[in-house]
């Protein structure tokens, strides 16, 4: 049996749900990106224990969210459309 035969299938709304979906993580992690830079800085000036938390944290959001907007796409991109 070929392949596109296993692909699950997706209506319209649940794609236009995981496009909406993304684009609102892309925006998660441009306000996070900047984040993580302005504590960059103020991190290489102050050298604060509190402050390589907040950027260890920071950059663990930014990972996650990362994985979750792979993971949306790779399903649309693994998905029928009807």
């Amino acid at each position: 049996m070929p392949r596109e035969a296993f692909k699950p299938v997706l209506c319209g709304t649940h794609i236009s749900y995981c496009v909406s979906k993304q684009r609102r993580t892309m925006q998660d992690l441009a306000e996070l990106e900047s984040q993580i830079h302005y504590l960059e800085a103020r991190n290489r000036q102050a050298g604060k224990e509190i402050l390589r938390q907040q950027l260890g944290l920071l950059q663990e959001q930014y990972r996650q969210l990362l994985l979750r907007e792979a993971k949306m796409a790779w399903q649309v991109t693994q998905s029928r459309i009807y």
